[in-house]
């Protein structure tokens, strides 16, 4: 099920998450300064018709909506414009999100390695269609990566508060296989946790009284005294 990123959705009905759902299960692309032709041209070299494309007239639409892609014109823009929204796009960029500069006016330095530039919008367009087939690739790796590390600690926590818990009862609060759960397990004793399996409970524990590394258990043992 796709998460809506970085919006509160606490006390929203049912018919509107579903709503929200919708709107967001797109890829979505986001351009700031770009001419009508311009936006007209990309939309006939999007790589599939589920692409949504928009055009803002304010920088801070760029992070105020999760787009995958931003395409900014910096090379028609005020001082005071490229300040805002540079600042903006390394909010965006921060993100993991693919940004894309037209010119290559006043890119901050800690911007410019996220950043791909082109001298002119020609030069982008034979380009756009394979940035936008690897922007979305990353992304799909890497909500499969935060799938994968929210299951692992989920599963930790559970250890941790229920020792003796099973394979079986884990896989059934998780909704995963027993496989995968017996391979998260490993990925976490590899990580450094020490869990042990329980033969009298058939479940597992966390050795060492209980205590994981992630938590910090171990915090208070190594701690210096106070002079």
């Amino acid at each position: 099920m796709y998460v809506i990123p970085e919006i509160e959705t606490e006390g929203f009905t049912e018919h509107t998450l579903a709503l929200l759902q919708e709107h967001y299960k797109n890829p979505r692309i986001g351009t700031f300064g770009l001419t009508e032709d311009e936006l007209a041209a990309i939309s006939a070299d999007l790589p599939s018709a589920d692409w949504d494309l928009t055009c803002t007239d304010c920088g801070s639409d760029l992070i105020a909506i999760p787009y995958l892609v931003t395409i900014v014109r910096s090379d028609a823009s005020t001082a005071e414009e490229l300040s805002v929204l540079w600042g903006l796009c390394l909010e965006v960029a921060e993100a993991a999100k693919t940004v894309i500069s037209i010119g290559d006016t006043g890119i901050p330095s800690t911007l410019r390695p996220k950043v791909r530039v082109f001298p002119d919008f020609e030069a982008m367009v034979p380009k756009l269609k394979y940035l936008l087939l690897d922007a979305l690739r990353r992304s799909k790796k890497g909500k499969a990566f935060s799938k994968t590390l929210a299951n692992a600690i989920q599963i930790l926590c559970e250890i941790r508060s229920r020792p003796g818990v099973t394979t079986r009862q884990l896989a059934e609060k998780f909704e995963l296989s027993p496989r995968s759960v017996q391979r998260y397990v490993e990925t976490l004793r590899v990580a450094g946790e020490w869990i042990e399996y329980d033969a009298r409970t058939r479940g597992w524990r966390l050795g060492c009284g209980g205590r994981s590394i992630l938590w910090d258990d171990f915090d208070d043992e190594y701690r210096e005294e106070p002079l």
